[in-house]
């Protein structure tokens, strides 16, 4: 038996594609959960059939409650179906690494933690039905989950409801929002555009393109980046509308390659990358540097635009993982077991938001939301007397000797500010054929706070 999978596509034609039994995309799901899997297509709720157990599935996903020293519930709302998937899979692949290690050493509070993932296919109409559907059905102590593009009526209704809630979504909109059960797991768009912005300019870069697409996801970050670029002084030259999913981008590559540009700053999805980087080559764009946000780190974009290509042409910028601490090394190799393949740039981010949360259970000696909030500050505030730690192995074994600890993340160092924003120095780099990342120069937070 297969679970089947309606993805939308821009052209409005649905194309079915299957994966095995208890698993999306590799990652193992358990069937009861499976069942959760589904999304609207054409106005219709298409359901997600798992042999004749579908309602008792349903069912199963909402009675797991906790006892003494039983497990916990913890939905993992993303979009897993569609073209969004491949955004969705890596991000409960990372959130899954980080429970595997955590039920290994004893459990958030002492409870081990069984993962609900949860469908929004990255839709902000369907995010609020699946949303719903979780806190009334699924007795859940923690939602890791949200991005670009599915958080928008999701994420008020989570705070509402005093639930925790760890996303990871650019938009600049939330980055004074008070929502006190809300916390980010990586940076505002606005710090990564103006990121793109400075590493440019300090290429020597002047008169530059700013390609990206039509998708909200990458349009948060052009605001930053096109300010930041004017503080610089820096010229555009063009910036072409790229719709996603469109057949050919031949007048739009005909027009950047005539604007003359030194470099090209870019956000497009693998599947718009697919089609719009063999027409640059095809049209003699194919020496412009190339300078892109963190999408380009994603195996699947590199193979969109061709690992040779990359390697030769792309500069890829993200919010600095901690490359060399032991935090990265841990993660990696806990995936690589997991998985059998090198870790997406979404994997990490899931990764910390999970840790983080648990320790915030341990240290507050409760999981239940309500107690355990406020404590994920305890767990990530730096300070005099206060342990850098960069695993959960090592954070729980602190706590639970009375210790201060702070988590540094492989994500980011995962310090908020007062609008549970996190701040964090970017990178430029390039993603490897191992699926490690090579670190090219860092980019300086104090070097980003006057282009913001």
């Amino acid at each position: 038996m297969s679970l089947r999978v309606i993805s939308r596509r821009a052209q409005g034609l649905a194309v079915a594609v299957s994966y095995p039994q208890g698993t999306i995309n590799g990652s193992n799901i358990e069937e009861a959960d499976m069942a959760r899997i589904s999304q609207r297509h054409g106005g219709l709720l298409a359901r997600v059939a798992v042999g004749t157990s579908l309602v008792l599935g349903i069912a199963a996903c909402g009675q797991s409650t906790s006892t003494a020293s039983g497990p916990v519930n913890v939905g993992v709302p993303a979009g897993y179906s569609g073209t969004t998937i491949i955004y969705g899979t890596p991000w409960f692949d990372g959130v899954q690494t980080a429970v595997n290690y955590i039920n290994k050493y004893g459990g958030a509070d002492g409870h081990k933690i069984h993962l609900i993932p949860v469908n929004t296919a990255s839709d902000p109409v369907d995010a609020v039905t699946a949303i719903r559907q979780m806190l009334a059905a699924d007795n859940i102590v923690l939602s890791i989950g949200l991005a670009a593009l599915d958080w928008t009526d999701a994420l008020p209704i989570l705070n509402q409801q005093k639930m925790v809630s760890f996303t990871h979504i650019g938009s600049p909109a939330i980055d004074k929002l008070n929502m006190p059960y809300s916390y980010s797991t990586g940076p505002s768009d606005a710090v990564e555009g103006a990121a793109v912005a400075e590493y440019a300019n300090s290429k020597g870069y002047h008169n530059v393109a700013v390609v990206f697409d039509a998708s909200q996801s990458a349009q948060t970050l052009v605001p930053s980046l096109t300010h930041a670029a004017g503080v610089l002084g820096m010229n555009i030259v063009t910036q072409p509308s790229i719709p996603v999913g469109a057949p050919s981008y031949e007048a739009e590559v005909q027009q950047i390659i005539n604007s003359h540009p030194d470099a090209i700053l870019l956000q497009l999805d693998p599947g718009t990358s697919g089609t719009f980087f063999p027409e640059l080559r095809a049209l003699g764009g194919a020496n412009i540097p190339i300078i892109a946000t963190d999408v380009s780190l994603d195996p699947n974009w590199v193979k969109a635009v061709g690992a040779s290509y990359y390697a030769a042409h792309v500069t890829s910028i993200e919010a600095a993982t901690q490359a060399t601490g032991p935090g990265l090394a841990t993660f990696n190799s806990g995936f690589e077991a997991q998985y059998h393949k090198a870790a997406a740039f979404l994997s990490i981010y899931g990764y910390d938001g999970m840790t983080v949360a648990a320790l915030a259970m341990d240290e507050a000696k409760s999981t239940d939301p309500s107690v355990y909030y406020s404590h994920v500050l305890d767990v990530t505030t730096p300070g005099p007397g206060i342990t850098n730690v960069y695993t959960y192995q090592q954070g729980a074994a602190l706590l639970a000797q009375g210790k201060k600890i702070k988590y540094v993340g492989v994500g980011s160092p995962d310090t908020y500010n007062q609008f549970h924003r996190v701040a964090a120095t970017f990178a430029a780099e390039q993603l490897q054929p191992s699926g490690t990342v090579t670190l090219i120069q860092n980019i300086p937070a104090i070097s980003l706070q006057p282009l913001l």
